[in-house]
């Protein structure tokens, strides 16, 4: 395990001038391959001066020794003012637990056979709790535990095998009940893909999930899953496809009273891709998808103010034809809300032509009053050249402070890069700020989670950094950093 601890800063502007000039003063009998390697010189030292911040920030980092499966989402939670768990997939089929702050280390699923995916892994009072689909000859849905108190790992329970259960995931805590959402391909009327849910009361009289309930009842397909937490029930979203294999739409359904009520239509959509958040803010209820209309790829979302009921949509126009490679929401717990996306433009067909020489760039906009109203869509990076990419940023907010971190590749290689605003994303620091030595390892983001969280000052981030430039062998990568 490597444990490194740094103040990231650069020299003055005026030296670095100081420097270039003087390097720059070549005689005239210099020769021509002389002076063209002193100009890219030049460019290059340039570029740096440019991208550098004078920003000190302090960073702490850990390197674990498990290579992680890359496919495979992973997690990072905080407990308490100390305690920082990682979970994640190893290449030996092992599901681990790991406290960051002690190294103290636990597998999940000891006796496992087959191959285990589609991990989805959450946080709740004294408890990290884990679901995941397993496939031997048969694909079935396990969960188990973490007590944080008592430091133990509790015998894995199997949650449901008869809907066939696929890879994606999602869970949600309210009260004392533990509620899943995942898509299985259990054929009803041909082969077909629903959305279920199932729920477990989180207390000492029961060892079981309840019977799981289809969802999407009268729909084909439904494809990716996405619960919420609100006041006082639980939302299920999902896009789903009528048996005519053209209408898709964005429903929800909400579980109060104990049941799950009848599926609401949000209204027609594209063709979803991927990305599908929900998050609330205050008493509003908020959902933002990623699809393509006839080829042409736009961001939306929706909000509801009454429990679900009515909903209320809003198209991205700055984002039409922005084909997305991330995108995540958060709020700072009271009317603010703010998107960080990266993607590529595409012409209105779609065409691959049209990404040639196109690189992602990670885009931000923010909304004061709960998503009624939008800023224009502008670029975050802090960079003068277009030729490398920047995508899959994270993002975490707090009263009027947001942190974004993204891979970015203006160094050849992947490294990890921060920027942050203190007046709700109405301006931003002048310069990138690197979360690690710039140019010298391989580190990656996961495209799915939002890995970056916050407590008490602190900031938390879970990345994963290639033994070499091979890019084949990842180890789970904790970072820690303060804003100055």
């Amino acid at each position: 395990m490597m444990f490194v601890k740094r103040s990231l800063s650069h020299g003055s502007k005026k030296s670095q001038m100081n420097f270039l000039f003087q390097s720059f003063s070549l005689s005239a009998s210099v020769d021509r391959i002389r002076c063209a390697l002193t100009v890219c010189f030049f460019v290059s030292f340039l570029t740096l001066s440019v991208c550098s911040t004078c920003v000190a920030i302090n960073v702490s980092s850990k390197i674990f020794p498990d290579v992680v499966d890359l496919k495979i989402p992973r997690y990072i939670q905080v407990y308490g003012a100390k305690d920082i768990f990682l979970t994640y997939t190893d290449d030996k089929n092992n599901i681990s637990i790991v406290n960051a702050t002690t190294n103290k280390k636990w597998i999940v699923n000891t006796k496992h056979s087959g191959f285990d995916s589609g991990l989805v892994s959450i946080i709740s009072g004294d408890n990290v709790f884990l679901v995941w689909r397993r496939k031997t000859n048969e694909k079935s849905l396990w969960f188990s535990q973490l007590d944080v108190i008592k430091q133990a790992i509790g015998k894995p329970i199997l949650v449901d095998k008869a809907t066939q259960p696929l890879t994606r995931i999602d869970m949600a805590r309210l009260d004392n009940k533990l509620f899943l959402l995942w898509y299985g391909e259990l054929s009803h009327r041909g082969r077909n893909y629903s959305m279920y849910a199932s729920y477990y009361p989180n207390d000492s009289k029961t060892n079981t999930f309840s019977k799981p309930v289809r969802l999407t009842e009268g729909y084909k397909w439904a494809i990716y899953p996405r619960l919420l937490k609100g006041d006082k029930g639980v939302y299920a979203f999902t896009e789903a496809i009528r048996y005519d294999n053209k209408t898709h739409e964005l429903v929800v359904a909400k579980f109060e009273n104990n049941e799950w009520q009848p599926l609401r239509v949000i209204g027609k959509i594209g063709v979803m891709s991927l990305f599908l958040r929900a998050i609330k803010v205050q008493n509003r209820i908020c959902v933002f998808w990623f699809n393509f209309y006839d080829g042409e790829p736009v961001t939306e979302m929706a909000y509801s103010d009454d429990g679900g009921v009515t909903w209320k949509r809003h198209v991205f126009e700055d984002t039409r034809g922005l084909d997305l490679t991330g995108l995540h929401v958060a709020s700072n717990g009271k009317n603010r809300l703010y998107v960080v996306l990266s993607g590529v433009r595409l012409d209105k067909e779609g065409a691959e032509e049209a990404q040639e020489g196109k690189k992602d760039l990670v885009y931000f906009m923010y909304s004061g009053d709960g998503g009624s109203t939008w800023s224009s869509l502008r670029p975050l990076r802090h960079y003068p050249f277009t030729h490398t990419r920047a995508h899959i940023p994270n993002i975490v907010a707090h009263d009027d402070t947001v942190v974004v971190v993204w891979n970015d590749y203006r160094n050849i290689r992947g490294n990890l890069y921060m920027n942050y605003s203190t007046d709700g994303g109405k301006t931003w620091q002048d310069h990138d700020i690197p979360l690690e030595e710039p140019g010298k390892y391989n580190t990656r983001l996961h495209w799915d989670v939002n890995n970056l969280k916050y407590k008490n000052g602190k900031y938390y981030l879970l990345a994963h950094r290639f033994e070499s430039d091979l890019l084949e062998k990842a180890h789970p990568l904790f970072i820690e950093f303060r804003l100055p």
